[in-house]
């Protein structure tokens, strides 16, 4: 038994293996109080919003730019009516597509760039705030890039608030264009994508460690001010075969779990293995104890605001233990933590050992039921 889990600890560096008693002591039922806890709706998806959520913000998401610089349509508010009370809603700007769309828009003095100005001003009338996202900027429309910000931030009526989605990173480069001081300068608010640590087309792993989710926090601190700074958490998970990869939901990986075939691995970094016919498949996810391990570890940061991608995705228990300013009351705490629950699966297998993720995608040099 201990060598296998040396032999474990060795192989998968993001992985912490307690016995499962100790998993299930840490769980303390507590609230993380939070300044701001923001999340991310999807336009037809309001239904996931059940009512007890502690959000203080919504992100509506999202308008996506067309080809000439105007928005895709002009979107009615929706209502979303928390148990406690009604929280912002921000107006999501995203243009996901790439480099070349991304460089029209943002070229100075540009009709495109003037469409879309005016387009998101006339978009956001009846919405608390605006984000931009915008995830293909390169380093050479940096200057194109805070102009823009700067211009719409003049543009805005002074209520409302101008959020930025911006990448995680650890370090700063000078060629970057996703310049934290700079944007901070500008903006009300600073999200910080602390996702996609592995992603699609990388090697598995988390798609937020613990270990690289301190070094982001330690990094975003350091240069955005703490009113301003809003750390992201993702909800989904991420599966692998030898060939593909896809995004997960907490309750399919839920189900997956419960499974007689599934080795579930519980940590601040937790991960299944799974097979079907002869495809063997992992699966990076979060929980409601992994997910609160990154919470406390932002408290212990000083991080006063925090958001998640998406609404729909994660175990719903983690809203019982958040807390925002005004939008939660005990009654709704006390019921939440009755409800919680976790993943209370062996992390060791004395006869089933994985020597490491590409083996047991691959089958080799595991045992097999």
């Amino acid at each position: 038994m201990k060598k296998t889990a040396v032999l474990i600890l060795l192989l998968f560096p993001f992985v912490i293996l307690p016995s499962v008693k100790s998993v299930s002591n840490k769980i303390k039922e507590e609230v993380i109080p939070f300044r701001e806890v923001w999340g991310y709706l999807m336009r037809g998806e309001e239904k996931m919003l059940k009512g007890g959520e502690p959000f203080s913000d919504i992100g509506y998401f999202s308008l996506w730019v067309k080809a000439d610089g105007t928005l895709s349509e002009k979107t009615p508010r929706p209502r979303i009516d928390l148990r406690k009370g009604f929280p912002r809603v921000h107006i999501v700007i995203s243009e996901l597509t790439g480099s070349s769309l991304t460089k029209d828009i943002l070229e100075k003095d540009s009709e495109k760039r003037a469409n879309l100005l005016n387009s998101i001003i006339s978009a956001s009338e009846d919405f608390d705030g605006v984000q931009i996202d915008f995830e293909h900027v390169s380093s050479a429309q940096k200057d194109d890039f805070i102009s823009f910000l700067s211009d719409l931030k003049k543009m805005l009526s002074k209520e409302k608030i101008l959020s930025v989605a911006l990448p995680a990173k650890r370090s700063s480069s000078p060629d970057d264009a996703y310049d934290y001081s700079l944007i901070s300068n500008i903006a009300d608010r600073i999200i910080i994508m602390a996702y996609d640590e592995h992603w699609s087309r990388s090697k598995p792993g988390p798609v937020a460690s613990y270990e690289w989710c301190a070094k982001v926090a330690e990094y975003s601190a350091s240069i955005i001010p703490k009113e301003k700074l809003i750390m992201g958490l993702p909800l989904y998970g991420r599966e692998w075969s030898k060939r593909a990869s896809r995004s997960v939901r907490y309750k399919e990986t839920r189900a997956l779990a419960s499974k007689k075939r599934t080795k579930v691995y519980n940590s601040r970094n937790p991960f299944l293995v799974y097979k079907i016919g002869k495809s063997r498949k992992v699966i990076y996810f979060d929980n409601e104890f992994s997910l609160s391990e990154k919470l406390k570890l932002y408290r212990r940061k000083e991080i006063r605001n925090v958001s998640f991608w998406r609404i729909g995705q994660g175990p719903h228990e983690i809203w019982g233990r958040l807390n925002s300013d005004g939008l939660i009351d005990a009654e709704t705490v006390s019921r939440a933590m009755k409800t919680a629950s976790f993943f209370r699966r062996s992390v060791f297998s004395e006869k089933k050992k994985i020597s490491d993720v590409s083996s047991a995608l691959s089958g080799k040099n595991s045992e097999r039921k």
